[in-house]
């Protein structure tokens, strides 16, 4: 395994036209021991001649062709290929910038406990010089790392993949990307990663951009309803976790499937039963329709008695 080398790991499908930006965003970074791994998760447009291109004018690119196997499945493969120290995600609709391996990487060499680093992010559309910063969001762990990604996530606090840089070893401890979660993989793994204990230290600034566009899985409620509370129901059912945690996670579950009912009244695109249908999660989603006026109650006594 080469010295402090930075394995930049690029999943895409289908995003030809926005994968020369994302490469040229590890091209422009101030530190140069990195290598860039394109996994083509099957695509059908021009990604491999787009690719092609830049790994013949850097041997740091290189290109991996798979059949369509999912993003997680992407993510696994690029780790499965990297020889880095270090583990970097960046999908190929978003982009770094250009201090983000420098700065992150020192923050490791100064933090020797340290498995994960992150920094800010900031929301763009077409040119990171129009970013700006989602309303009421935060990036920073507050307190408890497990704590703030079971009750606080997507809840004004959220860090996308691409603002981390992992340690290569958690992935060896701790597992790779669950192949089966539909959506939120992401948080799966950082659920996992902190309920073992993995120190998170953060390094001020902003260092990634998550592209806003029509396209993005994000766009499905549904999906991500339902990939959110298969994520949710894996810390509720595993009995290693301490039961504080896995009591944290089914009143978040409620919480969710509440929001899946009153997503579903305001006539938002999410198909109610097809989000709670989830494996192995029958009689939690049961419940929690049934218990759904309940928790509501709750919800509004809590929130009078502060």
């Amino acid at each position: 395994m080469s010295n402090n080398l930075i394995s930049v790991i690029i999943p895409t499908y289908n995003y030809a036209h926005f994968l020369p930006q994302a490469i040229n965003s590890i091209l422009e970074q101030t530190y140069a021991n990195w290598e860039c791994i394109i996994i083509d998760d099957g695509s059908t447009d021009d990604t491999k001649v787009v690719a092609e291109k830049f790994t013949a004018a850097d041997d740091r690119i290189k290109y991996h062709y798979q059949v369509n196997a999912g993003l997680s499945a992407s993510r696994n493969k690029g780790i499965e290929l990297a020889k880095g120290e270090w583990i970097q995600f960046l999908d190929a609709d978003d982009l770094l910038h250009s201090e983000k391996f420098s700065k992150q990487l020192a923050v490791f060499m100064r933090e020797q406990d340290a498995d994960v680093v992150y920094s800010d992010y900031m929301w763009f559309e077409q040119t990171i010089q129009a970013a700006w910063i989602a309303p009421g969001y935060y990036s920073a762990i507050k307190g408890d790392a497990c704590k703030a990604f079971l009750m606080k996530w997507e809840k004004g606090f959220s860090i996308p993949i691409h603002s981390y840089l992992f340690r290569r070893s958690c992935f060896m401890r701790w597992g790779l990307f669950d192949i089966h979660l539909p959506t939120h993989e992401d948080i799966d793994l950082q659920l996992r990663y902190s309920l073992h204990g993995a120190p998170y230290v953060y390094s001020e600034g902003v260092m990634a951009y998550y592209r806003v566009h029509q396209s993005s899985m994000a766009k499905d409620l549904t999906l991500m309803h339902k990939g959110y509370l298969l994520a949710l129901l894996k810390v509720v059912l595993n009995s290693d976790h301490r039961s504080g945690y896995r009591l944290m996670a089914l009143h978040r579950y409620f919480g969710e499937v509440l929001n899946s009912c009153l997503d579903t009244i305001r006539g938002k695109k999410n198909r109610l039963f097809t989000s709670l249908n989830v494996p192995g999660g029958y009689l939690f989603s049961f419940t929690g329709i049934v218990l759904s006026p309940i928790y509501l109650i709750f919800k509004l006594i809590e929130k009078s008695a502060r």
